[in-house]
């Protein structure tokens, strides 16, 4: 590298005695759905077949503090804050701006995955989101205080980017998506809809009681 220009106008000769390579600081994002059921676009609310079970390995899921599943689906809003860092710590496609880059066998050319910056973002938010929902409680999660575990998930996010130090500010985490188990939804729902009777009746009492 012989230099990292921002701003301004500069000559730089053509390829192939120089090559120029332009790195977008704009915000970009990045998406997971690692912990979600791989047949997931039934869940909209309604209960599944008691029968229908997990299968390791093939769905995703994430077990809580209190050893219950759930689902949830992430995504994370990024910057590049130091374009030579990024380039040489991340390995970079050879744009930037281009998705990762696919690693294949070059015998049968079975896709291994991707690698670059895309890839170590979302496997980085796949970690901490699999470990802080390890110390909480699912309905806390999942209604009770999800502005608070979406916040834990970002706070322990934009540390462990920072720790990295591949060049890279992260804006903030957003929770996309989450549920119980398909199995279970009728169930949560069922709990739900009882709090909220209980908390009806409750409101009665008192009302009677002032009377």
């Amino acid at each position: 590298i012989v230099d990292v220009f921002q701003d301004s106008w500069h000559w730089v000769l053509p390829y192939p005695v120089n090559s120029l390579i332009r790195i977008p600081v704009s915000s970009r994002s990045v998406a997971t759905a690692s912990y979600m059921p791989a047949k997931s676009t039934g869940i909209d609310g309604a209960a599944a077949p008691p029968s229908e079970s997990l299968i390791p390995g093939k769905d995703g899921y994430l077990l809580t503090g209190d050893a219950n599943i759930i689902h949830s689906e992430w995504s994370a809003v990024y910057r590049v804050s130091n374009p030579k860092k990024y380039y040489l710590s991340t390995l970079t496609p050879e744009k930037p701006a281009d998705s990762d880059e696919q690693m294949r066998d070059p015998v049968t050319r079975e896709s291994y995955g991707t690698r670059g910056p895309q890839t170590i973002l979302r496997n980085l938010l796949d970690n901490t989101v699999l470990r802080i929902t390890a110390s909480w409680k699912a309905e806390d999660a999942l209604y009770k205080d999800s502005f608070g575990y979406i916040k834990a998930v970002e706070k322990e996010y934009i540390k462990q980017v920072t720790a990295l130090d591949i060049g890279v500010t992260v804006d903030s985490v957003s929770l996309r998506m989450k549920t119980p188990p398909p199995s279970a939804i009728g169930a949560f729902q069922d709990v739900i809809v009882a709090e909220q009777q209980s908390s009806k009746e409750k409101d009665t009492a008192r009302a009677y009681a002032v009377e």
